[in-house]
């Protein structure tokens, strides 16, 4: 039997955010679009919802934000 294993959208947001470090950037300055952003990541993963795909960004990036907090402490 063959298993295949699907990464979720909110894996791959994750992983796409790890890799590229100005979103990492913007988002510390409090300066990114998640629109315009989802837009990206849909067109270069080949996703299939954007709004899917923005409400995964939001999540990645608010966890991303309290790590952060917590190291400047």
């Amino acid at each position: 039997m063959l298993y295949v294993r699907q990464i979720s959208i909110t894996q791959e947001v994750a992983t796409y955010f790890q890799r590229k470090l100005f979103v990492q950037e913007a988002l510390g300055q409090d300066i990114i679009n998640y629109n315009a952003l989802a837009r990206k990541i849909a067109q270069e993963l080949g996703a299939a919802s954007m709004e899917a795909i923005k409400s995964a960004l939001i999540r990645v990036a608010k966890k991303y934000k309290c790590y952060i907090f917590v190291l400047l402490l």
